[in-house]
């Protein structure tokens, strides 16, 4: 057996210090700054540098010599996460570094796309002769701001086939071109229009603002679900016919640079000419209507529940589905049915109260495809009917697919404007849609008294949800306020404005007056006539063509009331004792109710009228409440002027005083 001896293990013993370093040319430190008592702030101060940045750093080592530098670059996501927002910074991974020999480079940072701002970390160590790295790096925290991305110049037209139309109305095809070059503005309408089936070209251009960059490439995004990336070697997006549908449009362009930063640029536009609108109501002369002077009409059988002869030069024909609403001929007049009569109208006519107005218009459409709502099941044999030209769906025409209209009544005696909404499209011809309109002209009920005022509006076959409306007049009261002379306007508005005007709005009244009859037997008092004693027999007689009693009201519209409501009303009006003028409206007198006549026998002049010479007027009503229920009727005032004897002496005492509360009658003084 043998002994031997094992030697002892020198201890490890590295002498060999670390290398420092310090970033001596960037925004200050985050790990070495102080506050003032010396503490790290909290949060640290994150400073902003370009993203194009000239970065200095040095390395020492006491006991050798530093061989080369490794760096590092960490950044937060792009874009916040949703429900996270933007995370805190990550640190850096071994694989992140890269090593250097050198002690300063030019970075380009990245940044976010839309906010052209991120946030970035830089690490860096230094490594000495024997490999050893610097323990604690330096670093700083720092924001890269993109302030110079790239200039983007953008370039947008449309050009297709579209309809136009000469002043005969003769139509025909112009290939046009559209610039565009409005821009999305929310405090704005859109101000750009192209057609609904064209081509679409935008052309760009992207020219770098900081030097040391280059566009990297471009986004675009129009009717696609996300942008769409292409690179700086593509300058132009063209969408074909049909393959954007119709409506407003926003085309989004960003031009990229290659620290991730943008330029956003926009084209808006609507993608659909509105069509145009004008009346096309029946030929006066096209038909052998009944002419008496006052009213031109067709009169059929009372006992008809319609009538089958078709009227010649309107739209009560068979060209209502055979002529396309842009073939139609531009004329101001319309249909009123009233009893068993079709009477032709047109601008300023009184039509009856209770009566139906038939409006009847033409339109034009530049671009639209011909999409009439026609069913094939609908119970209408017309839609199958081969000659109905415009209930076949089709392309372009020229045509709109349909009208909304829209009646409103400034309503007597107050002027208060009674406005019904638009009536929905017609025709429209589809039994499962419940806004089913089986016409081709629009149809209202005139049941208000007053000042009425049309307003028609042709859709296309786009539909009004994309601007397939016509909307050139928003209001007709308005612009017919503004245009007509006085006294139903003040005689104002543009050039432009007085077109629409004539063009597109269409003003006429609503109720046939009450009539006094002072051509009845044994009418009195009559014009002129002189008095022998200071009393007046009242024997008057009136008239209501349209009458539409409340208390017996018709049974339909387009008829009167079987029985007529007339109100009268009586008021003297003469000198005083004290010679001013007055007139005087005894309340017996007042807004009595009558069948058509009334009888008062030796009415006294009221004492309060002293002269020889006196004005009786005659207020005539077709309405027991006008002043209450607005709209209800009309009141029409006649003045008789007779003269009677003096009064007795003492009616013109100089103690007379007017009458007071209490009265049983009303007094209103003028001055001469």
């Amino acid at each position: 057996m043998g002994f031997g001896c094992r030697q002892a293990l020198t201890p490890a013993d590295d002498r060999n210090q670390a290398p420092e370093t310090w970033i001596t040319a960037a925004p200050q430190d985050t790990i070495t700054i102080r506050d003032i008592p010396g503490q790290p702030p909290s949060p640290p101060i994150i400073g902003n540098i370009p993203v194009r940045f000239h970065l200095y750093w040095a390395g020492a080592d006491q006991d050798g010599a530093v061989t080369g530098f490794y760096w590092a670059v960490v950044e937060t996501v792009a874009t916040p996460i949703p429900g996270i927002g933007i995370p805190p910074l990550p640190g850096p991974r071994a694989r992140d570094y890269r090593f250097t020999s050198r002690t300063d480079s030019t970075f380009i940072f990245n940044v976010a796309e839309l906010s052209g701002v991120r946030q970035h970390a830089f690490f860096i160590y230094a490594v000495d002769n024997a490999g050893k790295p610097d323990p604690t790096p330096a670093r700083f925290v720092f924001e890269a701001r993109d302030r110079f991305p790239p200039r983007v110049l953008l370039e947008a037209f449309a050009d297709g086939d579209v309809f136009r139309q000469t002043p005969g109305g003769t139509l025909f095809t112009k290939d046009t071109t559209y610039a565009i070059t409005d821009t999305l503005n929310l405090q704005t309408e859109v101000s750009d229009f192209v057609p609904s089936v064209c081509r679409l070209t935008f052309r760009w251009r992207g020219e770098p603002r900081l030097e040391g960059t280059y566009v990297a490439g471009y986004k675009y995004k129009l009717d696609e679900t996300d942008f769409v990336p292409v690179d700086s070697s593509v300058h132009e997006k063209v969408y074909p016919p049909g393959a954007v549908t119709a409506g407003d449009k926003v085309f989004t362009l960003r031009a990229v640079d290659q620290a991730g930063g943008a330029t956003e640029t926009t084209r808006r536009f609507r993608m659909n000419l509105a069509p145009d609108t004008w009346f096309s109501g029946p030929d006066p002369g096209a038909f052998g209507y009944t002419n008496t002077g006052r009213d031109r009409f067709f009169e059929y059988p009372p006992t008809a529940t319609e009538w089958t002869v078709p009227l010649t030069g309107s739209l009560l024909h068979r060209d209502s589905v055979q002529v396309l609403p842009a073939a139609r001929p531009v004329r101001k007049t319309f249909f009123e049915i009233y009893k068993n009569r079709i009477y032709v109208r047109s601008e300023n006519d009184t039509v009856h109260l209770n009566s139906w107005v038939v409006l009847e218009n033409g339109g034009f459409d530049q671009d639209s495809p011909y999409r009439i709502k026609v069913s094939p099941v609908d119970p209408n044999p017309i839609v199958l009917d081969p000659g109905a030209t415009i209930l076949q769906a089709g392309p372009p025409n020229g045509s709109p697919v349909g009208f909304r209209s829209f009646i409103g009544v400034a309503v007597d005696p107050t002027g208060s404007y009674s406005t019904p909404s638009f009536t929905g499209l017609y025709p429209l011809f589809d039994p499962t849609d419940p806004r089913r309109a089986p016409t081709i002209s629009s149809y209202w009920s005139m049941t208000q008294s007053g000042r009425a005022f049309a307003l028609v509006r042709a859709e296309d076959g786009d539909g009004r949800v994309v601007g397939g409306l016509d909307f050139t007049v928003p209001d007709p009261r308005a612009l017919a306020t503004l245009v007509d002379p006085p006294p139903l306007g003040s005689g104002g508005g543009t050039q432009q404005e007085r077109n629409l005007r004539q063009k597109k709005v269409m003003t006429f009244f609503v109720n046939k007056s009450p009539a006094l009859l002072p051509a009845t037997p044994n009418f009195s008092p009559t014009e002129g006539q002189v008095l022998t004693t200071r009393s007046v027999d009242f024997r008057l007689t009136a008239d209501d063509e349209d009458p539409v009693n409340p208390n017996n009201p018709p049974t339909r519209v387009g008829g009167p009331s079987t029985s007529k409501l007339i109100r009268f009303s009586i008021s003297f009006r003469g000198l005083n004792p004290a010679g001013r003028d007055t007139t005087i409206a005894p309340l017996a007198l007042q807004r009595v109710s009558t069948p058509g006549s009334y009888t008062v026998l030796s009415y006294p002049i009221p004492p309060e009228v002293v002269s020889a010479n006196v004005t009786i007027r005659i207020e005539v009503c077709d309405c027991p409440q006008c002043e209450l229920l607005a709209g209800q009727g009309r009141c029409i005032n006649y003045d008789i002027h007779v003269t009677a004897p003096a009064p007795p002496s003492s009616s013109t005492s100089s103690n007379w005083v007017p009458p007071g509360p209490g009265s049983d009658r009303a007094a209103v003084e003028k001055t001469p």
